[in-house]
């Protein structure tokens, strides 16, 4: 029996409820298929209620299953090498308090500067554990007694010591790890062009037509570091309104002694009026 299913047969033995953390920008989007195979019993969009609710759309998603013989997780688990998110079960039966535990540990917050944090990227949670102490894993897995994904070609499983719901502790976080700045920003202008290529075809479609994708992404993140424009909402409006007839626009500039805050504001006002 190969790894996961011996995994799911475990959990499953020990009564144990079996969910699924999914990455929406995973290719192709696991979601629709999900939904359309009538795989999701509960779920929950981990954006929705948060104040990142205008990114639901590349949002993770928790989803309590609870027929692992669907053919859409079944594709899932035969695919692991899409990175389309990991696996997790507890006996904790509150669903509720499961997502508000997720949600609490969406941001990140480092050298004064709020992102966020993909934990549903298997790669990224892989790394995460790898950095924790084993007695640190109930900060992040928090109720989940294991967890599988898949890392370095193979499936691998992570056992926590004491499930709980457990705090959120004051930053730095000890599940994050440092990576080269250029690698991060390597990583966020790729996430950022998979996700216009997916949720909007026909205007990322128009927008290459005038210029390079990518070099675009670059001067947009540029241009909201020149702004400290650094909350991830601030960064998501310049993507949507800095294209076609607003592209470079001099109003996007800062007047004078224009803090960042009242320059955001002031961009708002003028450019979402135009939204289509």
């Amino acid at each position: 029996m190969s790894p996961v299913y011996s995994w799911i047969q475990t959990q499953t033995n020990k009564q144990r409820s079996l969910y699924l953390i999914i990455d929406s920008l995973a290719e192709p989007n696991p979601i629709p298929e999900l939904f359309g195979s009538g795989a999701i019993k509960e779920y929950a969009n981990l954006y929705q209620g948060t104040s990142y609710e205008e990114l639901s759309a590349i949002a993770p998603w928790l989803i309590r299953i609870e027929d692992m013989g669907n053919v859409a997780i079944q594709r899932l688990i035969q695919h692991p090498e899409r990175d389309w998110g990991w696996l997790a079960c507890t006996e904790f039966h509150e669903f509720s308090a499961i997502k508000k535990h997720l949600q609490d540990r969406i941001e990140i917050h480092e050298d004064e500067q709020i992102s966020l944090y993909r934990f549903q990227d298997p790669r990224v949670i892989a790394r995460s554990l790898a950095y924790l102490k084993r007695e640190q894993a109930p900060y992040l897995l928090g109720p989940f007694e294991s967890v599988l994904y898949w890392h370095a070609e193979k499936w691998k499983e992570y056992n926590n010591p004491t499930p709980s719901l457990s705090q959120l502790p004051e930053p730095p976080f000890p599940w994050l790890y440092s990576e080269p700045d250029e690698i991060k920003q390597e990583i966020k202008i790729l996430n950022l062009e998979q996700w216009l290529w997916e949720n909007q075809p026909a205007e990322t479609t128009e927008l290459a037509k005038q210029l390079h994708i990518r070099t675009w992404l670059k001067d947009c993140l540029a241009k909201a570091g020149i702004y400290q424009w650094k909350d991830a909402y601030q960064v998501f409006f310049l993507l949507m309104q800095n294209r076609l007839k607003q592209l470079n626009h001099p109003a996007w500039e800062p007047l004078p002694d224009e803090p960042p805050l009242a320059h955001f504001n002031r961009c708002q006002s003028l450019f979402r009026p135009q939204e289509k």
